[in-house]
């Protein structure tokens, strides 16, 4: 073999030499070890060659789903991936958002979890046997049912549909009230501590609504007997939202009497004042106070009239319980809300 054959083939055998370890090289780089790891303390090593991470994952047999978050560090040959299962979930509760992590369970789990009990009467946005997803966002809704006792009018056209909401045994002994005053018991519902509805459980006429005399009727607080009229809402200033007119600085007097009825034909109780019916018509419903707030006469019901009135010298006559009252009254100049 000539000296240029032998070169020839030294060349040859130290390039196949370079392709074979060139090719082990590459082999080698491509695969690494992986090491899996998750938030509940499992660990696993595997060997494989380079893969997407999904794939290395369904490759080692690894249960994942939606709810897991995967980190991902590497280095030459080597690979970690971590797999978080826990998730954030909050519950909004009691006016403040509980929050909490977990990893599998359920709504009631993470109720119990957080130490958030449901009452019986409790509104929840989700199932208690609901799984829990991440970023789940549970609401509780307080809900809270109360008693209450008012002396309201009832509009005759409402009447008859809170007749039917009552008991059959309420309803048979029911008696209607011509002035449309009755004492109401009524089953209010509370959202998380603010008024949401009611429903009228009781009614009861009152036919002459004679209360005990206020011991002090300069409170700040109202005197009628009448709690509420149908529609009409105060605003937080203590003045009717809504009304028809407004009659300011009207000459105020006071009276009393054991017994009868109104020139409109209604019953006598506070609550009933006497008007000129030619500028208030009877049956006309009134929101009384003084400018300042000092006295509120309060919800009111045109009923009566008298000579003060028709002459012109007086704007209202207040209807009170005792002449003790009317005393104490006087005369006084007070802001009339005619509401229809």
């Amino acid at each position: 073999m000539d000296k240029n054959s032998r070169a020839k083939r030294k060349y040859l055998i130290a390039f196949f030499a370079a392709c074979l370890c060139f090719f082990a090289f590459y082999s080698a780089t491509q695969l690494k070890i992986v090491s899996i790891a998750d938030s509940n303390g499992f660990e696993k090593k595997l060997l494989t060659r380079a893969m997407p991470t999904a794939a290395i994952i369904e490759a080692s047999g690894i249960a994942t789903d939606e709810n897991c978050e995967l980190s991902v560090t590497s280095s030459f040959m080597r690979e970690g991936i971590y797999i978080d299962r826990s998730f954030p979930v909050s519950i909004a509760c009691d006016h403040d958002i509980h929050t909490g992590s977990f990893d599998s369970g359920s709504v009631g789990d993470a109720l119990e979890a957080l130490g958030i009990e449901l009452g019986k009467d409790d509104r929840i946005s989700h199932s208690t046997g609901d799984s829990l997803e991440r970023d789940m966002q549970i609401a509780i809704e307080r809900i809270e049912y109360k008693t209450e006792n008012w002396r309201m009018e009832v509009p005759q056209s409402q009447e008859q549909g809170y007749i039917a909401s009552l008991s059959q045994e309420a309803a048979e002994a029911f008696v209607r009230s011509p002035s449309r005053i009755y004492d109401a018991e009524l089953t209010v519902e509370y959202s998380d501590g603010e008024r949401s509805s009611e429903a009228i459980s009781g009614l009861k006429a009152v036919i002459h609504p004679f209360d005990s005399p206020n011991d002090d009727i300069f409170t700040g607080k109202a005197v009628s007997s009448i709690d509420r009229l149908y529609g009409v809402e105060l605003g937080a200033d203590g003045i009717p939202t809504s009304y028809k007119r407004k009659i300011a600085g009207a000459v105020c007097t006071a009276y009393s009497a054991s017994s009868g009825r109104g020139a409109g034909g209604l019953g006598l109780y506070c609550g009933t004042v006497a008007v000129d019916s030619a500028k208030i018509p009877y049956g006309s419903r009134l929101y009384i106070r003084s400018s300042d707030g000092s006295f509120i006469y309060g919800y009111a019901i045109a009923t009566d009239t008298g000579t003060s009135m028709m002459a012109g010298r007086v704007d209202i006559d207040l209807y009170f319980e005792s002449n003790r009252e009317c005393n104490a009254f006087g005369l006084r100049n007070l802001d009339v809300y005619v509401l229809d």
